[in-house]
Formats: C-alpha cells, sequence, structure tokens
C-alpha cells in the first residue's frame, strides 16, 4: 500500500486520499510516445517539483497508458 510507504517518509505521515492530486506520487513515460514503460516517483514533501521526484519503481507491459497508470483509482492510497 502506497500510504504505508507515504507515511513513513512524509514529515508528520500522509493524511490525504489523493497522492497523485496531491504531489507526492507521479507516473510518468520514460520512452515518449510508446508507452511501454513508465516510472512511479515519489515526493516526499509533496511540492511536486521535479527535483525533489524520487524515482519508486518501473512499470512495463502493453496496453499502458500514462492517464490510466496516473489515475488515482488504481492504487491504494
Amino acid at each position: 500500500m502506497l500510504t504505508s510507504l507515504l507515511d513513513s517518509i512524509v514529515a508528520g505521515g500522509y493524511n490525504g486520499t489523493n497522492a497523485i492530486a496531491d504531489g507526492y506520487v507521479r507516473v510518468r513515460s520514460l520512452l515518449g510516445s510508446t508507452n511501454l514503460l513508465f516510472s512511479l516517483d515519489i515526493d516526499a514533501d509533496g511540492l511536486g517539483n521535479s527535483k525533489t521526484f524520487q524515482s519508486l519503481t518501473t512499470i512495463t507491459g502493453s496496453g499502458l497508458t500514462l492517464s490510466g497508470l496516473s489515475n488515482p483509482s488504481n492504487f491504494v492510497f
């Protein structure tokens, strides 16, 4: 569960319900328009600036889209 991870790295714990909208989590395409390789990134301060995001894991597979992976309904927070 991402909430447990966020609780351990966010000062005071994570109290939100949508870490993507709150700026703590983002998904980005690593291969541009081919949409076969994505990175799931975490930002401990929630400022959402590209210098503070750290890659948590890589997601691969056919049929994946950036919009689908960026949908908070696809994650358990």
